[in-house]
């Protein structure tokens, strides 16, 4: 009977070290499992952060240029200034483009890319009329350009920045849907950020 209890013994030892073994293997397989999940999700959430920074300041830029333009000189070197410091976001985005795959939600994903790349399109074409204008008139402006009557070619150049600063503004006022999914994603409120700056700045 010893030897029997021997070998059954040892056939329960075995099971146990095998058992054990494959605890620990499926224990490792769903703490490494957990550990991506949690890390894909801190991804996601500082991704929708970058994003959402970017789309709030494209927004309040291009607000502050759309108000400046509305005052005094409509193309004045002031709303210039603010349409460059959109363009500084938009290569923000440039650089950064690959992040947005942190981002899981397809639909989401596709709605930003298409939106900045629009809004870089429109931004560049403000700032190469700009420019055009400045050549054409020796840097003065369109404004104080003395020009002969009727130059076709200086009126397309500010038709061109009308027609691209007017689809800048069109475009910021399709960032708030999306902000709005992306305060989900960030856990983090873009409007109240928007608001705290625009109150800082006494605007």
């Amino acid at each position: 009977m010893a030897p029997h209890l021997h070998v059954e013994s040892g056939q329960e030892t075995l099971l146990a070290v095998a058992l054990g073994a494959a605890l620990a293997t499926i224990g490792g397989f769903l703490a490494g499992q957990f550990e991506r999940f949690i890390h894909g999700r801190e991804r996601q959430r500082n991704a929708a952060l970058m994003f959402g920074e970017i789309l709030a300041g494209l927004r309040l830029l291009v607000d502050l240029a759309h108000e400046s333009r509305q005052r005094g000189e409509p193309y004045g070197r002031v709303t210039e200034r603010m349409i460059r410091a959109a363009q500084r976001e938009t290569d923000t985005y440039s650089r950064n483009r690959e992040i947005l795959y942190d981002v899981r939600d397809a639909t989401l994903r596709a709605q930003i890319h298409s939106l900045l790349v629009r809004m870089t399109l429109a931004i560049d074409g403000v700032l190469s009329s700009y420019a055009a204008i400045d050549a054409a008139t020796g840097g003065v402006g369109a404004a104080g350009a003395v020009t002969p009557s009727g130059d076709l070619v200086l009126k397309s150049y500010m038709d061109d920045r009308a027609f691209a600063f007017d689809y800048a503004v069109e475009l910021a006022g399709e960032i708030k849907p999306i902000l709005k999914r992306l305060n989900r994603v960030a856990h983090f409120s873009f409007e109240d950020h928007e608001a705290y700056i625009r109150r800082s700045a006494g605007l």
